[in-house]
């Protein structure tokens, strides 16, 4: 059940915060602000989703929740140390998956210009750095 303030806000609850970041597919990232336009239409209010309390709750880490970025794809600055453990938890997921960074960094502007997040231009661009960098490692 979600709380509402004095403010007019509702807050969401992590129950509700919960079930549907689970939704989230494997690969697939959602912006903060996606977040909150869904959950505005799902109440009809104007919503608060309570970052602080959600990370103190002992569901957080079996939550994607390093799957919820900034507007432009960025990584989630600000928001009490969860850039870090982003970065962190990132990292251990690519080396776990072979993956070098080069590679997750143009798989990750697929996902924003599928979004219209990213023009064309810039992920040509990244597709191109990938290549170079893939054509030197060859050749040495």
């Amino acid at each position: 059940m979600e709380n509402q303030n004095n403010s007019n806000f509702t807050i969401v609850s992590m129950d509700v915060f919960a079930q549907v970041l689970s939704q989230i597919p494997e690969g697939k990232i959602i912006r903060v602000s996606d977040l909150i336009r869904f959950f505005e239409k799902s109440f009809g209010n104007l919503i608060y989703l309570d970052f602080p309390a959600y990370t103190q709750d002992p569901r957080w880490e079996q939550l994607p929740w390093w799957r919820i970025v900034g507007e432009e794809g960025e990584l989630l600055d600000g928001l009490q140390g969860l850039m870090e453990q982003q970065v962190k938890f990132l990292d251990t997921y690519l080396s776990e998956k072979k993956v070098n960074k080069d590679h997750a960094a143009l798989m990750l502007m697929e996902i924003l210009s599928e979004r219209g997040l990213v023009n064309k231009e810039t992920l040509h661009a990244a597709r191109e750095k990938l290549n170079s960098i893939t054509d030197s490692a060859k050749a040495e």
